[in-house]
């Protein structure tokens, strides 16, 4: 199943009905904004997550999908090239190029051992943006600037 949650940009439409010339819109759910705790737990049971934004200068939603064990697919923004290592613990994509975006799916679906991986991977980078440890990393810098 795949899903497409956020507000409307002006392409729902003609997604809509791409889904059904192509005999896919059974497997394609399209929702507008979900609440905080409804993301959340669409995350928990999500496997690949794809921000396909034009500009994200961090991209909290990309530390979210993180710290669910999402593969992350994100556009070469700034929060995506920040957060995100090609191959580590996602793939970074041209906004529009979907192609490029479709070989790094392709080339990654089937492959549960490298999934798992990378899974594991977010889990554990996910951890370094957690409240605690930014407090610990400023406390950190304060006391060496003194």
């Amino acid at each position: 199943c795949f899903l497409v949650i956020g507000s409307d940009e002006g392409d729902k439409k003609r997604l809509i009905e791409l889904s059904k010339s192509l005999n896919v819109s059974k497997n394609i759910i399209f929702s507008d904004r979900v609440s905080e705790s409804k993301k959340k737990a669409l995350l928990e049971v999500s496997d690949f997550f794809i921000l396909p934004s034009v500009w994200e200068a961090f991209g909290i939603v990309i530390i979210e999908a993180m710290s669910k064990g999402n593969v992350i697919f994100s556009t070469n923004t700034e929060g995506g090239k920040y957060l995100v290592k090609e191959g580590e613990n996602g793939f970074l994509f041209d906004y529009g190029c979907l192609d490029e975006l479709y070989n790094k799916i392709y080339a990654i679906i089937n492959d549960k051992e490298k999934i798992q991986k990378i899974k594991e991977n977010n889990l554990k980078k996910s951890k370094n943006f957690l409240w605690e440890q930014i407090v610990n990393d400023l406390k950190e810098i304060y006391l060496k600037t003194q």
